[in-house]
């Protein structure tokens, strides 16, 4: 009853190369024979699917692209670790061990006396302000009202100096072979940017398209990669200029007032559709 169990008590081949077909098999059709299994692998597939779209805003098409740039996302905030490490085990492995001279050799006058050559000087720290001379009391004041007259024109021509930001000249070119409900004046809109694609991003749960760019499908994942690196988690304006027929906002996107839709153009990743 408690013995060592049998080979002929195994279901299928029980020696050889098709014990391990056998099993094999057996192990990728586990869910499908366990009613329990088969109810947490469903349980996981739904999971994987209605996180994207109910916590991100995933659309259901952009749901495999999305995890692919969570995996590159991951694997590219690895990659300075592994430098670091690299560059940690080049310096100790090329670290010579330091030279000791003998001091009864050397010429007294190549000795660099460090606490007499270089005496530490405290700084004297002078201000800026005039010096306030004590009143001289032969002096005889003037009232301060009849000064008065003279002061008030005075502080009424100081310049008010108005602080300003500077704000790029945003201008959307119309382009009505692109079925786009154009606005009357752009709507700003400001966040992180969070990359979906190398056409689209999101920005405070709201979808953006580049507007007037249009990227390849074969520089698409290096394009990816780019945004990526240089824009991905960065505070950028948004200038939303139109909208798709499915409402989706298309806009030209700024990082430190620098056009994102440009530089994709520039970098050699985008087409210039309807930029300028």
């Amino acid at each position: 009853m408690f013995g060592r169990k049998k080979d002929s008590d195994d279901i299928g081949p029980s020696k050889g190369l098709m014990k391990w077909i056998n099993r094999f098999f057996r192990f990728i059709l586990y869910p499908f024979i366990h009613p329990w299994a088969f109810l947490c692998l469903v349980l996981i597939i739904v999971a994987a699917v209605l996180v994207p779209l109910l916590a991100y805003k995933i659309e259901f098409t952009n749901i495999p692209q999305w995890y692919k740039n969570l995996f590159v996302q991951a694997y590219e905030a690895t990659t300075p670790l592994k430098e670091k490490a690299v560059q940690k085990y080049n310096e100790f492995t090329n670290k010579q061990p330091p030279k000791i001279d003998d001091a009864k050799d050397k010429n007294q006058n190549d000795i660099i006396d460090y606490e007499t050559s270089a005496p530490a000087q405290r700084p004297v720290f002078q201000s800026d302000q005039p010096e306030i001379a004590a009143p001289d009391t032969t002096i005889q004041r003037e009232s301060f009202s009849d000064k008065l007259e003279e002061i008030a024109p005075q502080t009424e021509e100081q310049p008010k100096i108005a602080e300003q930001t500077a704000q790029p000249d945003v201008y959307f070119k119309r382009n009505d072979s692109l079925g786009l409900t154009y606005l009357d004046s752009p709507e700003k809109i400001t966040g992180r940017f969070t990359i979906i694609n190398a056409n689209e991003a999101l920005i405070n749960s709201t979808s953006i398209f580049l507007y007037g760019v249009y990227t390849p499908s074969q520089n698409n994942k290096n394009a990816s990669l780019y945004m990526l690196k240089t824009y991905d988690g960065k505070q950028v304006d948004c200038y939303i200029g139109a909208y798709t027929s499915d409402k989706h906002a298309t806009a030209i996107c700024y990082y430190e007032n620098k056009s994102i839709n440009h530089d994709m153009i520039t970098q050699g990743f985008a087409q210039n559709v309807s930029l300028y």
